[in-house]
Order: C-alpha cells, then sequence, then structure tokens
C-alpha cells in the first residue's frame, strides 16, 4: 500500500529533480514488522563494492542496531468504503449489515485481528461479528474489493487519503485506531551517506513532512 498509493504518486517527482539517480521499485509485506529488521535479507545481500544503494520503508517501532532509520510518519487505521456503501453508514453499530473485508498485511500491523481491534476501538465489539468475510493478503487487494463494492475494508492514513480524496473511497467515522508502529526508512549505516541515498532520503522526508 505504501508503495502503490504512497510513493508511486510521488516518485516521478524524485526522478524529474535527480535524473541522475536510477530507481528500482520492490515491493513486499516483509516491510511491515514488529520492530525487528530482517538484516539477512538487506545486509545480505549488499555489495559494499557496488555501486548499488539499497534502502527499505519499514512499518516498525524504528529500532535497528546498525540501521540509520528516519521516521516518515505515524499512521491510523480507519474504516473505508465505496461512496455507495459507505454514504449509508451512519454509526459502527451499521457495519453488523456489510461484509468486512480483512487482510493479513492489516492484521501485522494491528498485531492480531484488525477488525477486532477496530471494533474494540469503536465501542460495538459483540455487535458486529469481526471474524466473518473473505480475507485477502494484502491491504491492495481489500481496498480494491472495497472500490468494487464487495464490502467494507481497514485502510492507513494517511495512506489512503487520495483514494478519499478522489472520490473512490469514504472513511464514514470518525473513530480511528492508531497502531502501535511508525513508517521508517532504513538503511545500513555504512551507506548512509552515500550521494544517491542521502538525496533520496532528503527528498522522502521532505514529501512525509507534507502528508
Amino acid at each position: 500500500v505504501f508503495t502503490a498509493r504512497w510513493l508511486m504518486p510521488r516518485l516521478a517527482d524524485f526522478s524529474k529533480r535527480n535524473p541522475k539517480v536510477e530507481v528500482c521499485v520492490v515491493s513486499s509485506s516483509k516491510m511491515v514488522d514488529a520492530g525487528a529488521l530482517d538484516t539477512a535479507v538487506m545486509a545480505g545481500t549488499l555489495d559494499l563494492r557496488d555501486d548499488i544503494s539499497g534502502v527499505e520503508i519499514h512499518l516498525g517501532l524504528g529500532e535497528y542496531p546498525g540501521y540509520r532509520s528516519d521516521r516518515l510518519f505515524g499512521v491510523r487505521m480507519v474504516v473505508v468504503a465505496n461512496p455507495e456503501i459507505g454514504n449509508g453508514l451512519k454509526q459502527p453499530e451499521d457495519l453488523a449489515r456489510q461484509v468486512l473485508l480483512h487482510d493479513d498485511a492489516m492484521d501485522l500491523v494491528a498485531h492480531g485481528n484488525a477488525w477486532q481491534k477496530g471494533l474494540e476501538a469503536a465501542g460495538v465489539v459483540g455487535r458486529v461479528d469481526a471474524a466473518h468475510g473473505p480475507h485477502f493478503s494484502s491491504n491492495i487487494l481489500s481496498l480494491e474489493a472495497a472500490t468494487q463494492k464487495l464490502g467494507v475494508a481497514l485502510a492507513l492514513r494517511p495512506l489512503d487519503n487520495d483514494d478519499i480524496a478522489s472520490g473512490r473511497l469514504v472513511a464514514p467515522f470518525q473513530t480511528e485506531m492508531k497502531p502501535v508502529g511508525s513508517y521508517y526508512l532504513v538503511c545500513p549505516e555504512v551507506i548512509a551517506e552515500r550521494p544517491a541515498v542521502a538525496t533520496f532520503r532528503k527528498w522522502l522526508l521532505e514529501k512525509a513532512g507534507n502528508s
């Protein structure tokens, strides 16, 4: 979701400003963690003699010994739906009449059943069944399912801001849940000051500050 909904719409600006820096984007749900970076993946494939500079975006606690970690922004979990469905939702109890769309990534972010915790935050646990509904492997899929009116999904703000601003989705309730963790730009300290890495960090922090 970070890649598709937040980074990609802004990446053309980076390329325009820095035409000599080539970017290779790889998306993975492994970037969602509980505060422990899988160093074997990144450090193990990094050849310090190579000009390629690997950086990662993690949703976690930002505590990565031996790595430079820059906080980008925190997230809030909200209920979203296609406007045809969402505009009819007046209070969280109305979710009892809707199909809840589950996804594995959101459960990782919530450190458990994301819908269960979302319903607890809304004060309607026990009045809405948090277990029913189809499951998806990623938030991109559950959000697309919500757009296609298959049900109601959970999304992370500010990642879904553009979808809401465009009218593709609406967030019908004021209730938000704040998961533990934020988005961080992470890279090994040994390459943190490489020109390409420093340039990308400066640009990313500027964009994150405007979110």
